[in-house]
């Protein structure tokens, strides 16, 4: 994932240059852009193309996009709300992950006094979850609004919190639309 990041960093100007190209409403280009790196890039490098929720990966990303589309939609609303850039979205998404990823992994690790561990995995979990929706603020970086509203603590926290609480309230109602196509979803 930091080599994704790095190669979106390197050539911001090409790929925001074809993106301009593309002639679809911004909101339709930032959940394209985005679901491409959160369901397909981060999801699929992250679970070494061995899905999660299902075996076939196909059906596994299939199965996450309510989630990601809550997570997009978060950020959404905060680049509605806020000005951001994309290093704030890097890691206020990557501090998300930190906190949330298997289930509270980390807070229980520092809970458990299992430091050194937790350290060295503070910045695995940062590259991978902000390498999730950053990118999308890079190559939509001249499209998307600019606001005077600067992003300040009480921002940072919802900017944090938005995304992954949409992230499961939009999951449930996907993987209930799912269920109803006769896919299993693990408990």
């Amino acid at each position: 994932m930091a080599i994704v990041w790095w190669l979106i960093v390197v050539f911001r100007g090409p790929l925001q240059s074809a993106v301009r190209k593309v002639h679809l409403p911004t909101w339709v280009k930032y959940f394209l852009l985005g679901l491409f790196f959160t369901d397909v890039v981060m999801e699929n490098l992250a679970v070494s193309f061995h899905g999660d929720l299902n075996p076939n990966i196909f059906l596994n990303s299939f199965l996450w996009i309510g989630a990601y589309l809550g997570v997009l939609l978060g950020w959404w609303l905060v680049a509605r709300w806020y000005r951001v850039t994309p290093s704030q979205v890097f890691f206020l998404y990557g501090i998300s992950g930190v906190i949330a990823e298997q289930n509270l992994m980390v807070p229980k690790m520092l809970f458990h006094g299992q430091i050194p561990t937790a350290l060295l995995t503070i910045p695995l979990l940062i590259v991978v979850y902000g390498t999730a929706v950053a990118p999308v603020f890079v190559i939509l970086e001249d499209e998307l609004p600019r606001l005077e509203r600067r992003l300040n603590l009480i921002g940072g926290v919802i900017a944090t919190l938005l995304p992954m609480g949409l992230f499961y309230a939009l999951a449930y109602p996907w993987f209930r639309f799912a269920a109803l196509l006769g896919l299993k979803i693990p408990s």
